[in-house]
C-alpha cells in the first residue's frame, strides 16, 4: 500500500466493465467498496496487483485484447488495445 486514491472505486469500476470476467477486478472493486461503505481510506495497491487490475496496465496480454475486442479494437496490437481503453475511459464508459 501506498497512498490515498480517492478515485480507487471509480478506477476499479471502469477495470470490471472493461474485463467483466475478471476475478481479481471483481475482487478489487468489492474490496474498495467495502472499505468506501466503512468510511476507511482507500489505498492504493501493490504494483503486482495493479499488475493484474489495471487494464492500462495489462494491455500487452491476450486476456485484455481479447476484451478490448468486444469494445471495438479490431486487432491484438498493444497500441490499439491502449487506445480502446482510453477512449472508453476518457468517456466514462
Amino acid at each position: 500500500m501506498v497512498g490515498n486514491i480517492p478515485g480507487k472505486v471509480q478506477q476499479s469500476r471502469f477495470a470490471q466493465a472493461a474485463e467483466p470476467a475478471h476475478l481479481a477486478v471483481t475482487q478489487q472493486l468489492a474490496r474498495c467498496e467495502a472499505l468506501r461503505a466503512a468510511g476507511q481510506l482507500n489505498l492504493s495497491c501493490a504494483n503486482g496487483l495493479a499488475r493484474q487490475t489495471n487494464p492500462f496496465k495489462r494491455c500487452d496480454g491476450p486476456a485484455s485484447a481479447d476484451a478490448a475486442h468486444a469494445h471495438g479494437a479490431r486487432g491484438n496490437d498493444l497500441i490499439e488495445v491502449l487506445a480502446v481503453w482510453r477512449e472508453r475511459k476518457n468517456n466514462n464508459q
